[in-house]
């Protein structure tokens, strides 16, 4: 009986140290073995995807239109096409992260999703039936605010808000050294900031954030636009100008509410910083009560590697 009990005191003291050590062998192999993934970056106008290593480099990237505007089904073919191409470059990829604007979960059920047609669907079961892989799901600008935080402007700061500005308004949140994430939120573009404003088209809420600043409030193309303002045009000037406005009223909420290290802007729209930075300043100083600082990413593909980071 004595030796029975030494022995069987023995198993219980030793068998969670034989795990611990198993697990850290098994993350040492890993760590060595798997040198590079595939990360996607959905947007409503076009899909990024590239082969990304550990250490956030791209090695390789193909680039293609969403075309939302052809439905469902054109969308799904078009993620599942751009990972085939990548695949038959790098037949070793065992993992996919793949990042999506809206709310989906890790498995790729998507509830809702602005300006694609994939609200109420399981993408990640789709592209399963095609791909064999291992393959994670996030948030689009959640993985933008990865990508910041691991590689990028982000890297010396615990707390950062970061924004993508394009199609519509992304947000990521690293609150004291963790992704700020739970079922979808925060959606900090639909916040409101004009209770009896604009109709949004995205969600039907009457101002909110993206309502006045997404890229559909651009009467013309935001690029056509662009390239007046660059040129002189006293209106296209004015247009940034009130971008900057608004959106400095936004950040500011943001800076109240998680008092971050530094709000770090990215997208499509975030090109055209120089001619809306100063009327955005202007309404961040006048309405905070904390200081902080805004910065224009500079890293290219940051949704597409932090969705990369998804996957290792």
């Amino acid at each position: 009986m004595l030796f029975k009990s030494i022995g069987k005191n023995f198993l219980i003291s030793v068998i969670p140290k034989l795990i611990r050590y198993a697990k850290a062998f098994y993350m040492l192999i890993a760590e060595f073995f798997i040198m590079a993934v595939i990360g996607v970056d959905v947007g409503g106008h076009a899909i990024k995807a590239g082969i990304v290593t550990k250490k956030g480099t791209v090695l390789d990237k193909e680039v293609v239109l969403t075309e939302p505007e052809k439905g469902r089904e054109t969308v799904v073919n078009n993620i599942i096409n751009v990972i085939k191409d990548l695949l038959r470059i790098d037949k070793n990829i065992s993992s996919i992260g793949i990042g999506v604007p809206g709310v989906v979960t890790r498995k790729g059920y998507i509830s809702y999703t602005p300006n694609i047609p994939l609200a109420n669907f399981d993408l990640g079961k789709a592209i399963r039936k095609k791909i064999r892989k291992k393959i994670i799901f996030g948030n689009d600008a959640d993985n933008f605010a990865l990508a910041k935080y691991h590689f990028g402007a982000g890297k010396s700061y615990e707390t950062i808000v970061c924004l993508t500005l394009g199609t519509g308004i992304g947000s990521g949140i690293i609150l004291k050294g963790k992704l700020f994430s739970k079922d979808g939120a925060p959606e900090l573009g639909h916040m409101t900031i004009k209770y009896d404003g604009a109709k949004a088209k995205c969600c039907g809420n009457d101002g909110c954030i993206e309502s006045y600043i997404g890229r559909k409030r651009f009467s013309r193309s935001p690029l056509e636009v662009y390239k007046k303002a660059l040129a002189g045009n006293k209106q296209a000037l004015k247009k940034f100008e009130n971008y900057g406005k608004l959106l400095g009223v936004a950040i500011s909420n943001f800076v109240n509410i998680f008092n971050p290290d530094a709000v770090i802007l990215g997208g499509q729209m975030s090109n055209a910083y120089n001619l809306f930075r100063k009327t955005m300043e202007e309404e961040i100083k006048k309405r905070t009560i904390f200081k902080t600082r805004v910065v224009k990413s500079k890293m290219r593909e940051a949704g597409m590697i932090g969705a990369a980071v998804l996957a290792f």
